[in-house]
């Protein structure tokens, strides 16, 4: 039994141990939100979020295994004679206090790369916005010969084919921005409902 508390407890500790490493790199992910710029550029903000995400990702998974282990390992060495298994049992509470710690690090880690993400994400989504409300501009422009009759009247022929030309390009332009703007907040939207379930 004493050799194998001291084999659960060494196995409890490296786990403990790998778990503590996967949250300090969670937390060193976050580098690039915490170098005091008020606002990444977009592509950065959005590569240091899949890059949070990835490292929360493998942290949670350790914990996961962690806590596995050592819930598995409480039950077995309840099983022990009563000096060894309560030493154990003491040690194993305390490498349970140690990875709820590094689990609570983690969910603020991950709370914060969930905020980050959709504070980016509107960023995005209004960018795809404002490139659908610039391109309609462009056609309000282009439209805007036809709506004088004068004008209109003075123009010859070709000139009224140029301008229908012009207007009809911008329009396509503009529904296409305003299709991919609909598009992304749509896929936005289910990805989210997708991650809060």
């Amino acid at each position: 039994e004493r050799m194998t508390s001291e084999s659960v407890l060494t196995e409890a500790a490296e786990k403990i141990q790998v778990v503590a490493e996967a949250v300090r790199k969670a937390a060193d992910s976050e580098g690039p939100f915490l170098m005091g710029v008020e606002e990444l550029p977009l592509e950065e903000t959005l590569a240091a979020v899949k890059a949070c995400e990835t490292a929360a990702t493998a942290a949670h998974t350790k914990v996961s295994i962690a806590r596995m282990f050592i819930a598995t390992k409480l039950v077995e060495t309840k099983r022990f004679t009563k000096v060894p298994g309560e030493e154990t049992q003491e040690k194993l509470k305390n490498y349970q206090m140690q990875l709820e710690a590094h689990t609570r690090k983690l969910n603020e880690l991950k709370n914060a790369t969930t905020a980050r993400k959709k504070k980016s994400l509107m960023r995005e989504a209004e960018n795809e916005v404002s490139k659908a409300e610039e391109l309609a501009k462009k056609v309000a422009e282009a439209a805007a010969i036809f709506e004088d009759d004068a004008k209109l009247f003075a123009l010859s022929t070709e000139e009224i084919s140029k301008a229908t030309e012009e207007t009809t390009k911008a329009e396509v332009a503009a529904n296409t921005a305003l299709s991919d703007a609909r598009k992304f907040i749509t896929d936005r939207q289910i990805e989210i409902r997708g991650s809060d379930s």
